[in-house]
């Protein structure tokens, strides 16, 4: 039945066909008719696959820590940004509306290692994806950011550098 399950069977006439079209299935299992299958799936608690379960969720879940699993994907980085609201009498110089002042911190964070690792400050009322160059500069790396960032033909050069590396 974990067989069946694994191989996404959607009933049980083609588990049967399954078992017997398999040469390795066919040697353990000589002979398993339909009526047979139905009986034994009818009467199975289904409490008998949960120690199995059990151990399949702990293989799943005690792979490695995070830091681990990242590891396989080389150095990932989190870049987005945050504004922040200032009083526009005292900050004329960070227009963000007609009436009130703003930053916007964009920060990129190194999710290997758990820390911030870039900051730039920008003007609120500029657009993410200025920062875009000065934030991914590091070859080889996965970047995950919003759509804010996403500048296709700034993309579209990136690609190509890499490809010509």
């Amino acid at each position: 039945m974990i067989y069946y399950h694994i191989l996404q069977k959607d009933n049980l006439r083609d588990l049967s066909s399954g078992i017997c079209m398999s040469k390795k299935l066919k040697t353990i299992i000589v002979s398993v008719s339909l009526g047979t299958l139905s009986h034994h799936n009818n009467k199975r608690n289904f409490e008998v696959f949960l120690p199995i379960l059990t151990e399949l969720i702990n293989k799943a879940v005690n792979i490695g820590s995070v830091n681990e699993s990242l590891k396989r994907f080389g150095p990932v980085k989190l870049i987005d940004s945050t504004t922040i609201s200032m009083s526009l009498n005292l900050y004329h110089w960070a227009l963000f509306r007609s009436t009130k002042a703003g930053v916007k911190i964009h920060t990129r964070f190194d999710l290997n290692n758990g820390l911030p690792d870039a900051f730039v400050v920008t003007n609120a009322v500029e657009h993410d994806k200025t920062t875009m160059d000065s934030l991914m500069d590091t070859k080889h790396c996965i970047y995950v950011f919003d759509k804010a960032y996403s500048d296709y033909k700034n993309l579209t050069n990136i690609q190509e550098m890499k490809n010509t590396l």
